[in-house]
């Protein structure tokens, strides 16, 4: 009596809500099978993929890296950056140099 452990049972609402969000999702994954609907939303789905791809990296990041200082910053702008920009130009120009 006062050591019973209940079992957790998941209602028979969640499972009738999960089984009718099943078929709706199969229902929109059938609608892509026609080719012009799949055509006209394939770029507009790839679009948003890839969006949601790079927020979700950028708060990832965010969320594990440090912050740094403005001083901070503006040391790897002139230290680092800025030297690697001026290298990259003159590879480009040594490249185009070449091959013109």
């Amino acid at each position: 009596m006062c050591c019973v452990l209940a079992r957790k049972v998941p209602s028979r609402p969640n499972a009738i809500g999960l089984a009718v969000l099943g078929l709706i999702l199969v229902g929109i994954g059938l609608v892509f099978l026609i080719p012009v609907v799949n055509t006209f939303i394939s770029p507009f789905f790839w679009f948003v993929f890839k969006v949601a791809i790079l927020v979700y990296l950028m708060i990832w990041i965010r969320g594990t890296f440090p912050r740094f200082r403005y001083d901070q910053l503006m040391n790897v702008g002139w230290k680092r950056l800025i030297p690697i920009g001026m290298g990259a130009v003159m590879v480009n120009a040594l490249i185009g140099f070449v091959r013109g």
